[in-house]
């Protein structure tokens, strides 16, 4: 399994608020009631920027462009994500709208759980850091150290902190030219060797964390020939899963899974929306 994950702002003079209104209803509706998203995605995550937290809690500082939400859709084949974003009925449905700012962070990668306590369920406080590898650190070279040398500093180092799970995640080979035509064109590809996700219980762990300088300078120990300096960025999000196909057994039941929520109402629509295509498309 493979995450495609896409990291945006609001529109151009656009609101943070109907940013996230507009994204989490109406674009769920789109998803839920296209067939090739829910023929390809196993799982789409979406995650809204917290702001109430200060820079000075956080282990690397936020990105200069503000960078605002994040998309996490798993596939299982990179044949799925050009189907994704170049199927007909995917792009008839969605290329008319504009959810956020045509500039993204685009990658696709595979993920590895470091940590993750008994009693955890998706969802909640989480931090994403997004890691640039220095130059003349190759992308193997860098996974390696990440996974080896960082992750068990990281995991241990974060456990007193409300520490939920962690999980690393590693760019595959991603062609650019993908996007081409679609609304992601504009997205910067392969800028990011490494992102982290990091679930908490909330945002006073980051706050505690923060005060123990112990703690913050360990994680930072192994910055040095693995990371960039001054290339690395925080985000504090609040994740949502609308929909998991995969996971649904080990974790909180996702949005599409409640029958008392609005995206099972409308994944319950598909069936309906396939045999109106099939019959428009037959006469």
């Amino acid at each position: 399994m493979m995450k495609f994950i896409l990291v945006s702002k609001r529109p151009d003079g656009g609101t943070l608020d109907r940013m996230f209104y507009e994204w989490s209803i109406i674009h769920v509706a789109l998803m839920l009631t296209t067939p090739t998203v829910t023929r390809v995605f196993r799982r789409y995550a979406q995650h809204y920027g917290i702001w109430d937290v200060p820079d000075g809690q956080l282990l690397y500082p936020r990105a200069p462009e503000r960078w605002e939400t994040m998309a996490d859709h798993w596939v299982e084949t990179y044949d799925d994500l050009v189907a994704s974003v170049t199927a007909p009925d995917y792009v008839t449905r969605m290329q008319p709208h504009r959810f956020s700012s045509s500039e993204f962070v685009i990658m696709l990668g595979t993920s590895e759980t470091l940590y993750e306590r008994l009693d955890f369920k998706s969802g909640g406080t989480k931090l994403v850091i997004w890691h640039r590898r220095p130059d003349g650190l190759s992308q193997e070279a860098f996974n390696g150290t990440f996974r080896q040398r960082r992750s068990p500093v990281v995991a241990e180092t974060l456990k007193p902190y409300g520490l939920r799970k962690y999980v690393q995640t590693v760019p595959v080979p991603l062609d650019p030219a993908t996007f081409k035509g679609t609304l992601f064109e504009r997205g910067s590809v392969g800028r990011y060797a490494g992102m982290e996700e990091i679930w908490f219980d909330s945002t006073d762990d980051l706050a505690r964390l923060s005060a123990d300088k112990s703690a913050t300078a360990a994680i930072h120990g192994t910055d040095a020939g693995l990371i960039a300096p001054g290339a690395s960025f925080s985000m504090v999000m609040l994740e949502r899963v609308a929909f998991d196909f995969v996971t649904k057994e080990k974790h909180r039941m996702a949005a599409v899974q409640d029958p008392g929520s609005l995206e099972h109402a409308l994944y319950a629509q598909e069936a309906i929306y396939k045999e109106a295509l099939k019959r428009q498309t037959a006469g």
